[in-house]
């Protein structure tokens, strides 16, 4: 029967547009430490972050391979922890089921690569991982490295997917030192870099230099700005993550 409404669910959501995002799982197996499934969907925003990680490490299904995520989080605080495919082709989620953060380095884990991962074919280079801290619904996020084995390897870069609703024809982003819901400092400015143009449902990767925060810790602001494409109307967007030094 489950298979049935795998097959189903499938099939149903090959006519749905790539602009969305998830709102409940249809089918899903469910383990100690988190939930994995196929979602269905409702019209989501017009930008959307998806993925942020400090370090992936590949997974290869078919091997009994047990990923971790390793994270440092500033204090105690609630989490959601969530997978989900860049482009989407199976409609495959995963998060964690409720936990709060302790303060400093966290693991969480086991996550088996031969679930619903294997199932539904999801290739590594497909995922994309993301850790929100306080809340399901907030901006503030704490870089994931995902690993198997002893412990994650060292990043140069932090990396940042988006899934854009609408085409837009140039973008910017900047990256503050320091936490601002107004508008930064320009003194502040760690980064900055330019988003080329992109088709709607396409998603885009930016990239924030570690070098460009060295000997600083605490929270990082960045912003988007997108030009939608033969409009005037542009796309503001801002998210925080926490920086440690090692």
């Amino acid at each position: 029967m489950k298979t049935k409404l795998l097959l189903a669910v499938l099939m149903w959501t090959l006519c749905v547009p790539p602009a969305l995002q998830a709102q409940k799982l249809i089918v899903k197996e469910e383990k100690d430490n988190y939930i994995e499934g196929v979602y269905s969907l409702e019209v989501g925003a017009s930008l959307e972050i998806i993925s942020f990680y400090d370090y992936f490490e590949p997974y290869e299904t078919g091997k009994k391979q047990q990923m971790q995520a390793a994270f440092y989080a500033p204090g105690v605080d609630s989490f959601l922890l969530k997978a989900e495919e860049k482009r989407i082709t199976g409609f495959y989620w995963m998060q964690s089921k409720p936990a709060k953060t302790k303060k400093g380095a966290n693991v969480f884990g086991p996550w088996y690569a031969d679930g619903m991962l294997k199932k539904l074919t999801v290739p590594a280079s497909n995922l994309g991982v993301m850790l929100r801290y306080r809340g399901k619904k907030s901006n503030y996020l704490l870089p994931l490295s995902v690993y198997q084995g002893a412990s994650p390897k060292l990043s140069e870069q932090y990396k940042a997917v988006f899934r854009l609703a609408k085409s837009i024809s140039r973008g910017q982003f900047k990256v503050y030192k320091g936490e601002y819901s107004g508008v930064p400092p320009e003194a502040k400015i760690a980064q900055t870099g330019m988003i080329g143009k992109n088709l709607g449902g396409a998603v885009f990767q930016i990239a924030v230099d570690k070098s460009n925060l060295r000997n600083y810790t605490g929270w990082v602001t960045v912003t988007l700005l997108l030009e939608e494409r033969n409009t005037t109307n542009k796309t503001p967007f801002r998210f925080y993550f926490y920086h440690t030094n090692p």
